[in-house]
């Protein structure tokens, strides 16, 4: 099993909340808390969503290697899982319920890295 380094990121990575119906106080306040989030344990979000990743990939192949091995550490099962709840991370800091939501409404934080968003040169 390989380990993913906490502080494993893209240069320049920044957070995408995006939240329907939120104001642009909400949103920043939203990101904010989510970053907070991480910095409590030491981890980049990056680092967590891959190690969400490896978890997702693991669930859809069963692949284990025979030997019941599941592929993260217990830490980083944490990360993923603090990554899958960033949204409602964000939330909770705006005063906002994830019960009291459509389907429509969740709101969701990604990745992003200015070279993706605004491109090369």
């Amino acid at each position: 099993m390989n380990t993913i380094d906490r502080h494993n990121q893209k240069p320049d990575t920044f957070l995408v909340l995006t939240a329907p119906g939120a104001s642009q106080a909400d949103i920043k306040r939203g990101i904010a808390a989510v970053w907070d989030a991480f910095n409590a344990i030491d981890v980049h979000p990056y680092a967590a969503a891959q190690a969400a990743l490896e978890q997702e990939n693991f669930a859809e192949t069963d692949s284990n290697d025979g030997d019941g091995v599941f592929p993260l550490t217990e830490e980083e099962y944490q990360w993923a899982t603090l990554w899958r709840n960033a949204g409602e991370i964000a939330m909770e800091a705006c005063g906002r319920k994830y019960d009291a939501l459509g389907p429509d409404q969740n709101w969701t934080v990604e990745l992003d890295w200015s070279d993706r968003v605004f491109g090369s040169t």
